[in-house]
């Protein structure tokens, strides 16, 4: 469970993924169903982990591989993981 109110979880995943960004969606409002893999943003699977372990250090809570799983990875679905963990 992460020490993060929802709101502080939401903003560390929104921070860790405008880090690793493209620097065309650094400055602009981000779509929070854009797709980050192909068909979307087309991150790469290796980008995509980068994210997951810079949300995990951002939150505090573990983002496993597992989210690939549940259908695209998007932006709503990373902060929804981060807020349902956040106290």
């Amino acid at each position: 469970m992460s020490s993060l109110s929802p709101a502080a979880a939401a903003d560390a995943v929104l921070r860790a993924f405008r880090e690793r960004a493209p620097l065309v969606w650094r400055d602009r409002e981000l779509p929070v169903d854009l797709i980050l893999g192909a068909g979307g943003l087309d991150l790469d699977s290796i980008a995509i982990v980068e994210l997951l372990i810079a949300c995990q250090s951002a939150v505090g809570i573990p983002f496993p591989p597992a989210l690939f799983d549940e259908g695209p990875l998007t932006l709503r679905r990373l902060i929804d993981h981060a807020t349902q963990s956040a106290t």
